[in-house]
């Protein structure tokens, strides 16, 4: 019987009671960076962020140090800030944020690329825009159709949600903070800006008031094509 010990003692077949244990390999959940700013906190670009609450602007400059609005984001959103091929850029919370950490897919990052294809694209367009005052209605009809809602007396959004200055909307729109406050004035004096409870109605009569819903039909559905043609060929890649 000694020898039969020896031997499975030898071989590992018995474990001394006084042996340690086997090692035992922990493995810890990765854990997400999470962040709560306020309205005008800078995020780090070098991380992909999902949107819990709130609104992110994406913006750079020229070398006149004018603001060039890159997109606009809000809840649920995912904002990958590396994909973005203009430097310096700069991410900044328009109003109180939430937002984690995210990894994104493939089938996420192209997504996000179209979308951001999509806003530069409109933002663009907007720029063309003349007199100011038509540009900034058509820039608040984008937000509302993209962050609001759309039904038969317009398209209402909150600018309190987002908490879009005058300031910030004459950035955005590259004017001035007086301009801004003068032309909203005006909207609202000629009824194609009414309060709707908390938000903000664009309401469907001063739609046809805008002549450049007319004028730049066409322009709006050459885009919507051209983006078109572009998603078909990235999705067939």
């Amino acid at each position: 019987m000694m020898f039969l010990d020896v031997m499975e003692a030898i071989h590992g077949l018995r474990m001394s009671p006084f042996a340690p244990p086997p090692a035992m390999v922990t493995i810890m959940p990765e854990r997400l960076l999470r962040l709560n700013l306020s309205a005008g906190e800078t995020l780090p670009c070098n991380v992909c962020w999902r949107i819990d609450d709130g609104y992110l602007r994406l913006a750079s400059w020229t070398d006149q140090a004018e603001m060039l609005a890159l997109g606009i984001w809000g809840p649920g959103d995912l904002v990958i800030p590396e994909l973005i091929g203009v430097k310096p850029i700069e991410l900044l919370s328009l109003s109180s944020v939430q937002v984690e950490e995210a990894h994104p897919s493939a089938e996420q990052r192209q997504e996000f690329l179209l979308d951001q294809l999509r806003q530069i694209s409109r933002m663009l367009l907007l720029s063309r825009v003349r007199p100011v005052e038509n540009r900034l209605y058509q820039f608040l009809l984008w937000l509302g159709e993209r962050f609001g809602r759309v039904s038969s007396r317009g398209v209402s959004l909150s600018l309190d949600d987002m908490n879009l200055t005058h300031r910030q909307l004459a950035e955005i729109v590259g004017t001035t903070r007086v301009t801004v406050t003068k032309a909203l004035t005006r909207f609202r004096q000629d009824g194609q800006l009414v309060k709707d409870g908390d938000d903000e109605l664009l309401t469907i009569s001063g739609l046809e008031q805008l002549p450049i819903a007319r004028a730049s039909k066409e322009s709006f559905r050459l885009e919507e094509q051209a983006l078109a043609a572009t998603t078909k060929r990235l999705r067939t890649r």
